[in-house]
């Protein structure tokens, strides 16, 4: 028996007598499905129970947080002084932790600001062949980009020429701090023994006992290693990309209380995307913008490369390499109107361009005259582009664009069983867990081998289709039945063509296409020659123009209005000289000004060459539920015998670095096969998740389901996706408030609400025990549900896993419970989750979450395209570093579109 275990078995609380949680308890764990046994990426954290930790505040004067980490790193052993119990285990911001009894004190460190840290390999073990190493598709090649390997140096990319450099030695910066330690506060793990055994409830007290823990965890490797949140890259496994962009990998840690009785550490891969270090700024903007070298920049219109520019490079920290004896770093704010030849100030009484400053103060000539200067973030200086390079071990925290993100994708994509092998080496070896000096000092153990932990799959509902035709969902996957469960009926339509295509290749793309949707089972009124533009697509205008003429003559072609609009471009293509995109751009047309849908395809995948059935098929089957048909049933959805209104629920944000609106979305149900839904969207401040307008939301939608069945619900199911742990008290304060006023005004108290939260933003990754237990991507099978070990002592949560796997490890889907007056059983509300994920209605298999969460998921991204006003990344980054507000409005979408169609499908 362990110090915790005896520690446990002193302790004689009545645990009814102790109110645990706010939120719903946890019911009696499920019994439905086959038992298995699971492998999960958490390792046993064990803690002697008599530990005892001491605060320390930290304070460094000069207060500089860049060289926080190489401040302590001097500092710590200054304060231990040959005490070897006093490890310190320091956050990396203001707080230390540690079991000795330290009185204050302070030591003066000296710094080089210059100095390059050194980051050891990830990978301290040579591991076997086709193993992690690959990286799944992307792997040791990279994808496009490839990798770099080897010792990672910071290379000089000084751009100017040997003759032109200063002849002084140069001059290291050097920086003396004082840092200084105080006790301030005194932590034993009482409360944290009590939450984690059932008997006591997450206290504040309890709450900073994890956060102690965590610092001492992360100690080492935070030290070590770029940290980010809790995640941890070295540069020594990277893969370039684009732009001048490198994906660094690592690890994540963190810690887990869990009904298992102890702590657990989840430990996984990660993937982040850093700038590359010491590139020059011109090569960078040569990169972001896609142009071969800086003669192709000259080229460029002065005020479009500005604002690209600017753009590309706002935010980036960058380091001066013209002068070796003394080097500036600072974040780029913007990009000036003028070139180094045209930008003039005074200089020893006279006006001079920064070109000939630059040739009088420091005999350098200025190769790049023409090129816009660079201006810091705080406004008071310029720089010409050719003397900056990007500092290293910067991240990248802006979107990437199409290209990256698939590079992303195949750099990081692993098969289930290199995934294990990586994160077994990291607990063995990078993460230093043992003869770890600062985990001792502690009491605290990490065990090297995972949890093996017990999971039961669940039995998968049958797919109905039309005609009473039903197959077996078991696989995750199934064949199209031949018949649609609701069909859609298209009596009036048009073909838009924006690319270059000859009008008979545009004739037969249609005929196989519509031949397609109709074997699929789409229903055509009529069987007349639709009407087909072939238009360029430059100008919003022509887009436009070309819309609405398509509109007006397929209602005369066809004698009925037009319902919807397929249109053919290539992927991503922007027009109005790439201001916008056409996609976004056909969807605001079409759904804010015409009242009629719109299908987009890809030109590269109709191509007469590559026209392929599946993904006409794909498109027939988006076609479908878009008019409001549905392609699937299933033979059962638990609770659904009485009038109950099923919900989902998602906020959509701005990429980082943008300040503009967020889009909230909720679908609500209006029939009992849970296929069709009503959509509501609101617009909120940047950055706020908690949906504000939830109140009139779920009051258009009670009355909305009234009309449709005459009948108020008697029940409500919601599902709220993209809610972290935090904002559970928030939302519970906020939004199932809402709901709960929605229902009192209509004098509905009677109607039951159960709300849970769906998380997909988690760790947490399932291995298969056995080779039956797996399917073929070598991924825990569908219906895999835990919902003991390794889940929360005492609230209502669970997991499961509902889709087969394509590629890579599979993430499962994490189910917490917030508020529940159905009070359904363990596995009623698990089967009733699992066999929702099986109406996707967009593919022929199930998806990774609840089908209400992925549709409102949909509907807030559409969201984004109906914001008023222009929310680019120059201005909303220029607004976000003010107190400006930002008007918050969508675009209507038309009544018809909005009240009768699933459009965002």
């Amino acid at each position: 028996m362990d110090y915790v275990s005896r520690s446990m078995s002193s302790m004689r609380l009545d645990p009814s007598a102790v109110k645990l949680t706010e939120l719903p308890l946890r019911p009696v764990p499920g019994k439905d499905g086959r038992a298995i046994k699971v492998r999960c990426n958490i390792f046993p954290l064990r803690i002697a129970a008599e530990t005892i930790a001491y605060q320390y505040d930290v304070v460094m004067d000069p207060d500089i947080p860049v060289l926080y980490k190489k401040a302590w790193r001097l500092a710590e052993p200054l304060f231990r002084d040959g005490n070897h119990r006093a490890y310190i285990a320091f956050d990396g911001k203001k707080n230390a932790f540690s079991t000795a009894i330290l009185g204050p004190m302070c030591h003066k460190v000296t710094i080089d600001q210059d100095a390059d840290d050194y980051y050891p390999p990830l990978q301290q073990q040579q591991t076997s062949p086709g193993g992690s190493d690959r990286g799944g598709r992307g792997g040791a090649r990279g994808g496009r980009g490839g990798m770099t390997r080897g010792p990672y140096q910071h290379r000089d990319l000084d751009p100017l020429p040997r003759e032109v450099r200063p002849g002084k030695a140069q001059t290291l910066r050097i920086e003396e701090i004082t840092v200084a330690i105080k006790q301030v506060g005194k932590i034993d793990f009482h409360s944290l023994l009590l939450y984690m055994a059932k008997k006591g409830p997450e206290t504040e007290t309890a709450f900073h006992a994890t956060t102690v823990l965590s610092t001492v965890l992360r100690h080492i490797p935070g030290m070590t290693f770029i940290s980010a949140g809790a995640n941890f890259y070295s540069p020594e496994d990277r893969t370039h990309i684009s732009g001048g962009l490198e994906i660094w990998r690592g690890y994540h840690q963190s810690i887990r209380v869990m009904m298992a009785g102890h702590l657990g550490v989840n430990v996984d891969v990660a993937a982040t995307v850093f700038r590359q270090g010491n590139l020059s700024l011109i090569d960078l903007a040569c990169q972001a913008l896609r142009v071969r070298d800086v003669n192709d920049l000259a080229r460029m219109p002065p005020a479009a490369l500005r604002a690209r520019l600017a753009s590309e490079l706002r935010g980036a920290n960058v380091v001066t390499t013209h002068r070796a004896d003394m080097k500036q770093r600072f974040n780029i704010g913007t990009v000036s109107k003028d070139t180094s030849d045209t930008s003039m100030f005074d200089y020893n009484g006279r006006k001079v361009s920064v070109t000939t400053y630059f040739l009088q103060q420091y005999n350098i000539k200025i190769n790049y005259p023409f090129l816009p200067l660079v201006l810091k973030a705080n406004g008071k200086s310029a720089f010409p582009m050719e003397f900056l390079a990007i500092t290293p071990s910067q991240r990248f925290k802006k979107k990437l664009n199409g290209d990256q993100t698939s590079d992303m994708i195949r750099a990081t994509v692993q098969r289930p069983v290199d995934r294990e092998k990586k994160i077994a080496n990291a607990v063995a070896n990078t993460l230093k867990y043992q003869n770890n000096p600062h985990l001792a000092s502690f009491g605290l153990s990490v065990d090297p081998d995972p949890m093996t932990i017990p999971a039961r799959v669940l039995n998968a509902p049958n797919v109905v289709f039309g005609g009473k035709q039903q197959c077996k969902g078991g696989d995750g996957f199934w064949k199209l039945g031949k018949a649609l469960a609701k069909p859609s009926k298209i009596n009036a339509y048009a073909f838009a063509f924006f690319c270059q295509v000859s009008d008979k290749d545009a004739r037969e793309i249609v005929s196989q296409l519509i031949g397609t949707f109709r074997q699929t089972g789409i229903q055509f009124g009529s069987a007349a020659e639709c009407p087909l533009r072939i238009q360029n697509p430059e100008q919003s205008q022509n887009v436009r123009k070309t819309l609405h003429a398509l509109a007006t003559e397929a209602t005369r072609t066809f004698n009925s209005r037009c319902q919807i609009i397929f249109c053919i471009a290539p992927k991503g293509l922007k027009i109005d000289n790439g201001s916008r995109v056409l996609y976004d751009e056909i969807k605001r047309i079409t759904l804010t000004e015409m009242d009629v849908l719109s299908q987009c395809m890809d030109y590269g995948k109709v191509r007469l060459e590559r026209l392929s059935p599946k993904y006409s098929e794909n498109v027939a089957l988006k076609t479908n539920v878009k008019m409001g048909g549905a392609t699937n049933f299933v033979d059962r959805l638990p609770l659904m015998d009485r009038p109950t209104l099923i919900c989902g629920a998602d906020v959509t944000h701005a990429h980082a670095g943008s300040a503009a609106p967020s889009v909230a979305a909720v679908v609500t149900s209006v029939d009992n096969q849970a296929v069709k839904y009503r959509t509501f969207l609101s617009a909120q401040p940047s950055r706020v998740e908690i949906i504000g307008d939830m109140e009139r939301i779920m009051s258009d939608a009670l009355d909305a389901f009234r009309a449709g069945s005459k009948i108020y619900p008697e029940r409500i199911i919601f599902f709220r996706d993209g809610v972290s742990s935090g904002q559970f008290r928030e939302v519970r304060e906020t939004e199932i408030a809402a709901i709960k006023r929605a229902l009192a005004k209509r004098k509905l108290e009677g109607v039951k609400l159960t709300f849970m939260i769906v998380q997909k933003r988690h760790h947490i990754r399932l291995f298969p025990n056995d080779p039956n237990n797996q399917d073929r991507s070598g991924n825990c099978l569908p219906g895999t549900t835990v919902d003991t070990s390794i889940l929360h002592p005492s609230e209502f949560n669970f997991i499961i896993q509902s889709h087969a796997g394509l590629q890579g490890t599979s993430r499962p889907t994490l189910y917490h419970v917030l508020h529940d007056e159905i009070k359904m059983s363990s596995d009623a509300l698990q089967q009733l989750c699992y066999n929702l994920c099986f109406l996707s209605e967009r593919a022929t298999r199930s998806i990774n979450m609840v089908a209400p969460a992925y549709r409102a998921h949909l509907a807030a991204y559409y969201g984004r395209m109906f914001l008023e006003g222009d929310f680019g990344s120059d201005a909303a980054s220029t607004l976000s570093g003010t107190s400006q507000e930002i008007p918050v409005s969508l675009r209507k979408v038309m009544p018809l579109m909005d009240q009768h169609t699933m459009y965002y499908m």
